[in-house]
């Protein structure tokens, strides 16, 4: 679309135009900006248009004339602003238009995404689960954790998966193909990048190891990301970090990175990751830091090694129950 004279019907039936309306992302707000400029269309018809595409995918049927004078009491403005031989035409030009898609009580069905349908994906415990998407990207899933995938996500406008654990995503640039991890947290938008998400009920931490995203907690500003940053949510309040990105997706190639971080970090990971439960004697350990690499995703090992070097020792005391000392 790129014509001079655009009317306010084909704004509202342009594709593109519509998901712009119920999904706007920065890059897609710059795009129509411009090309309003570019076209000579009054940032009052874009908002019309958008009102219009957005009150249509709400209408019920018997509805019509009360969306109408909703949407009749958004255009007054337009009128008032100029009474000229040029901005009356165009009134009427975007009160035809309105009207006549008002009119088709069953145009708002056709403009309505689709529902989702979703395949699911699902690691056991300890379980490392590598997902090749249709639209080229990968997906390493780390144990005990699950992941929805929209089955049309290679044609779909906006890719979108759903995560629930932890995963890896080395996402194909598809410059006109956002793709939206969903968490219980917040969204990750992305062209095309790599980064890890932990989304635990006790942690939440979002990794960027190349390109850039941007994480969105509903009614906050977006958090613009750049390499090495991550992002993590403690007693619900949203704190940045530099870290070394390979550490917190060694998970991959089953092995265990642990540098310069507290026990009660490495204990969270195992914890999550192995269903383990580990109480800790004395509370002043989980503040200490440790360095431990682990060539293979073994926790038992971990433990070991940690003895060894740090003076520690761990108890079985039961089935997946341990104590640390």
């Amino acid at each position: 679309m790129n014509q001079k004279g655009i009317t306010i019907s084909e704004l509202a039936t342009n594709e593109r135009f519509q998901h712009y309306c119920w999904s706007p992302t920065p890059e897609e707000t710059m795009y129509w900006q411009t090309w309003a400029e570019q076209n000579a269309v009054a940032p009052e018809i874009l908002e019309t248009a958008k009102a219009l595409v957005l009150e249509l995918s709400l209408q019920k049927d018997g509805e019509t004339e009360q969306e109408w004078q909703r949407l009749k009491s958004q255009l007054t403005p337009v009128v008032e602003m100029k009474t000229t031989k040029k901005s009356r035409t165009i009134w009427w030009r975007v009160a035809a238009a309105v009207a006549l898609i008002i009119a088709s009580i069953g145009i708002w069905k056709a403009v309505q995404p689709a529902p989702i349908e979703w395949l699911t994906y699902a690691t056991q415990v300890g379980e490392v689960q590598q997902i090749d998407l249709a639209d080229g990207s990968t997906i390493h899933l780390n144990a005990n954790s699950s992941l929805e995938v929209d089955q049309e996500l290679e044609e779909a406008t906006i890719r979108r998966v759903r995560l629930n654990g932890e995963a890896y995503f080395d996402i194909a640039k598809r410059p006109k193909q956002a793709f939206i991890v969903e968490t219980a947290k917040g969204e990750v938008r992305v062209l095309g990048t790599s980064f890890n998400v932990a989304d635990r009920s006790d942690r939440f931490e979002l990794t960027l190891v190349e390109g850039s995203i941007e994480f969105r907690v509903p009614n906050q500003p977006a958090v613009a990301m750049k390499v090495g940053d991550q992002l993590n949510i403690v007693d619900q309040k949203l704190m940045r970090q530099s870290v070394d990105t390979e550490d917190f997706a060694a998970w991959r190639d089953a092995r265990m990175n642990f540098r310069n971080v507290t026990i009660e970090r490495v204990i969270a990971q195992i914890e999550a990751d192995f269903d383990w439960n580990i109480k800790v004697k004395n509370p002043k350990l989980l503040d200490r830091k440790i360095n431990a690499q682990i060539p293979k995703n073994d926790p038992i090992l971990l433990f070991e090694a940690l003895a060894a070097i740090y003076d520690l020792s761990i108890e079985q005391v039961g089935d997946k129950e341990y104590i640390l000392q």
